[in-house]
């Protein structure tokens, strides 16, 4: 009798010795081969701004008078607004190829989100955790043909999305477009961060009624600034001619 029982209290202590030998003596579990939850992706989140807070295109009427710079200017850039909740906002990836020409003609759609109430979106994608080793991504909302596109090229998780960063997609793709050749990857996301920084000082006190008016005289600002100029040089190291 105590022979069969030692042989049937063997497997049991084997079992808790194991357990015993798992847990360290504070409690924590060392226990491998189980299956771990990844971490969770980091989102790309950020705020579209546009002036009165609205994506709208403009009539024919008003596009004729944008174009000869007739519209009145009345909105201050550092008093435009989030837009409202419902606008779709596209993350791309830009081929830089596509982009040599100074054009981004067929962008990669790789997820979508929509604003919400206060003009806040947040996008959660893998792609979000290789920000910097992907060239390049790109936040998109509106409508080029209707003339209220608005992009900004991701550099951080924050991706804020208004005229100021659609002026410096245009001016980085202008340089793209001129010689000597760069390319698109040359922009790291940390030099398109300074670039965007620059821009937003360089372009405080423009105004504009609508997106389309208001791209257009931030794209005119940066685009005759020796400043950006400067900046586009530092971050390709190639001084255009």
């Amino acid at each position: 009798m105590t022979r069969l029982l030692r042989r049937r209290w063997l497997p049991i202590c084997a079992g808790l010795s194991a357990l015993a030998a798992a847990c360290g003596s504070n409690g924590t579990s060392s226990i491998s081969g189980g299956s771990q939850v990844p971490p969770p992706i980091s989102p790309i989140q950020g705020e579209v701004d546009a002036p009165n807070g609205a994506i709208a295109a403009l009539t024919p009427w008003e596009r004729w008078l944008n174009d000869v710079s007739l519209l009145p200017s009345a909105v201050a850039l550092q008093n435009v607004e989030s837009i409202d909740a419902g606008q779709p906002v596209v993350l791309d990836i830009v081929d830089a190829a596509d982009a040599d020409n100074g054009r981004i003609d067929q962008p990669r759609a790789v997820a979508q989100a929509v604003t919400d109430g206060a003009g806040h979106y947040e996008i959660v994608d893998k792609i979000a955790d290789h920000i910097d080793d992907t060239c390049r991504l790109m936040v998109v909302v509106g409508n080029e043909a209707a003339g209220t596109q608005m992009r900004a090229f991701v550099s951080s998780h924050q991706a804020n999305i208004s005229p100021v960063t659609e002026g410096v997609v245009r001016v980085i793709l202008d340089r793209l477009a001129a010689a000597p050749p760069v390319h698109l990857c040359d922009f790291e996301p940390a030099a398109i961060e300074q670039i965007t920084e620059l821009a937003s000082a360089l372009t405080a006190d423009v105004s504009g009624d609508s997106v389309l008016q208001m791209n257009a005289n931030v794209y005119r600002v940066l685009h005759g600034s020796g400043s950006i100029r400067d900046a586009l040089t530092n971050a390709t190291g190639v001084p255009q001619s």
